[in-house]
């Protein structure tokens, strides 16, 4: 979070709201950090929302942001995918074989680098386009690859591998 924050204060001549979904720790270190970078005014924390709020959040923003330093499976980032909203994300742990490594769903930055971030973001929100067709190529991986539907279909086939292998190691003489 403290790259995101960091990345939004290097935009000051953008128009733009930080929506985060948590509840930061009263006089924690993020309310701190974003005393200290004068961004209160264009951040704000929603929390104890419902799977349905959350999913109409990430749908309705520009850019979704998902900054981690680590992640092991990054569920923000299909959330993002799935709802059509262009994605910028860390090129760190499982977000590339996520996202793809192709640039056409998600722009991906150096982890904990708040300057690419930044770019990233002022980038996209001068693209209009390009934020729609990131989002249009975005859900339908996410469509292809991690809906029920097609997981369903991955850990079948996973079995089936799973049964011919034991038959073929197993099977009589």
């Amino acid at each position: 979070l403290a790259v995101l924050l960091r990345a939004v204060a290097a935009l000051p001549s953008l128009d733009l709201e930080l929506v985060v979904v948590t509840k930061p720790a009263p006089g924690g270190a993020t309310e701190k950090l974003i005393a200290e970078l004068g961004q209160a005014h264009r951040v704000r924390f929603v929390s104890g929302l419902s799977e349905s709020a959350v999913a109409e959040l990430v749908a309705s923003a520009q850019i979704a942001c998902v900054p981690s330093l680590y992640e092991g499976f990054p569920l923000p980032a299909v959330e993002a995918m799935a709802s059509g909203t262009a994605l910028i994300a860390s090129d760190v742990a499982a977000i590339p074989e996520v996202t793809g490594r192709d640039g056409r769903c998600a722009v991906l930055v150096p982890p904990g680098d708040d300057s690419a971030l930044a770019g990233a973001i002022s980038d996209l929100l001068a693209e209009p386009r390009r934020r729609e067709a990131l989002g249009a190529a975005a859900r339908r991986r996410a469509e292809r690859h991690f809906s029920w539907t097609s997981t369903a279909q991955a850990t079948a086939d996973v079995y089936r591998e799973a049964i011919t292998l034991y038959h073929k190691a197993f099977a009589p003489c």
